[in-house]
Order: C-alpha cells, then structure tokens, then sequence
C-alpha cells in the first residue's frame, strides 16, 4: 500500500522542477524575442517609440520575475497575500505582453474598427486597475503582518535602541 504512495510523491518531486524548467524555457524564449524585437526597432523607429518598447518589454519581465518569486511562496507559506501579488504580477505581465504585440500601428494597419479598438483600450485599462488594487492589497496585507502588535512597546523599543532611555544609561 505503500508502494503506489511512494511513486507518487517521485513522480510529483519529478513533475514539478520539469515544469517549472519548460515554462521558465518558454518565458525565456518570449523574453529574448521581445528584446530582440526592441533593439531592432530602436534603429527604425524614434527614440520615443524605442523608449517605449523599452519600458514594454522591462515591464513584462519585472512582472514575470515578482510572479516566479511569489507564487512559490504562496504555495510554500500558504498565505494569500503572495497569492494575490501572484495573480497582479500575471495580470502585468499579460498586459505589458499585449501591448508589445498590439501597439497602435497594428491596430490601424489592421484595419479594425475604432470601437473594437476602443474596447481593447478599455480592457487594457481596467484590467492594469484591477491588477493594481490586488498589488496594493497583497502589499499592504504583508506590511501590515511585519508591525508589532503593540505599538507603545514598539516606540519604547525604538527610543532605548537609539539610546534615549535613561533608565539605561550609566
């Protein structure tokens, strides 16, 4: 009976580092193709649309890095904060991606509709709002966490740290 239960758990300690490996192989890829992509239109384009794909693809990458840092501490500490800050990250990053890959010029070369173009910007703007409160509120949630439960103790504490408590003094 112990049997299947051992191979299980060797097959989950063998899944989990793979996966990891092929989406981080994966992003990798997409990252390098996007930076690639910058550094080939810096030279066609001006250095505002140059600056801006920077900031693009820093933006997708920066999210990418905060997702693979705090999910795995969501699911090792359980705590719903890396959760959220995991899911604002994603959102980011899903963000900064369509925005590389969409940019204005496509979508008028494209020949679409100004409304479908309209309804892309107003998706593209609500979901970085959404994104944003879910950052805050996974931040906030961890702050608050890391303060004392006494604050008179903590001030008390503080003061005789930096040497302002007589009573400790010779």
């Amino acid at each position: 009976m112990n049997a299947p239960k051992d191979s299980e758990e060797k097959r989950d300690r063998w899944l989990e580092p793979t996966v990891f490996v092929i989406c981080a192989v994966v992003v990798g890829t997409l990252v390098l193709g996007l930076v690639f992509d910058a550094l080939y239109t810096m030279y066609r384009e001006s250095l505002v649309g140059a600056l801006n794909r920077a900031t693009g693809v820093t933006n997708f990458v920066a999210n990418v890095a905060v997702l693979f840092y705090a999910f795995p501490a969501f699911k090792r500490t359980k705590d719903r904060c890396f959760l959220w800050i995991a899911v604002a990250a994603l959102i980011f990053a899903y963000v900064a991606l369509f925005g590389l890959v969409l940019t204005l010029k496509s979508l008028t070369a494209a020949h679409i509709s100004h409304l479908q173009v309209t309804w892309y910007r107003a998706t593209s703007y609500s979901t970085h709002i959404i994104a944003l409160i879910l950052y805050a509120y996974g931040v906030i949630g961890l702050i608050r966490r890391s303060q004392p439960k006494n604050p008179k103790n903590h001030e008390v504490n503080s003061e005789r740290l930096r040497g302002g408590d007589e009573r400790h003094k010779k």
